[in-house]
């Protein structure tokens, strides 16, 4: 009769100390299983801003008409009103509404020459 409490104490330590130990196990699978979704996520945002940067330097190219390495607003401005997937781009940028293309290149542009290069693309 007077080791019953003590019985009683021993269980309900035990108990607990199991539940914390299947509970650390629980809550570290979760914080595992978080951290590789967030490595996923990751490589998925960085794959996309590569694909994006690709896309950029081919747009790159065809808008440079006069074949400088550089783009103004001008070469900008005609990239816009020629070539949907330029205007889709510049739109996915999530840009204020009606942004000019004047403005996108003073935005863009590192150096301040009035000209966006790749490196300024790139770069920003």
């Amino acid at each position: 009769p007077w080791l019953l409490p003590i019985f009683i104490f021993f269980v309900l330590f035990v108990t607990l100390g199991v539940m914390n130990v299947i509970i650390g196990m629980i809550c570290d699978s979760v914080l595992s299983k978080a951290r590789d979704m967030q490595m996923i996520d990751m490589a998925k945002i960085r794959r996309k801003k590569f694909e994006l940067l690709e896309r950029l330097h081919g747009m790159l190219k065809t808008m440079d008409s006069n074949i400088d390495g550089k783009i103004d607003a001008k070469e900008l401005k005609k990239a816009i009103k020629e070539d949907s997937e330029v205007l889709e781009l510049i739109g996915s940028i999530d840009l204020p509404e009606g942004f000019s293309a004047e403005e996108l290149v003073l935005m863009l542009d590192s150096d301040g020459d009035g000209t966006l290069s790749y490196d300024n693309f790139i770069r920003s």
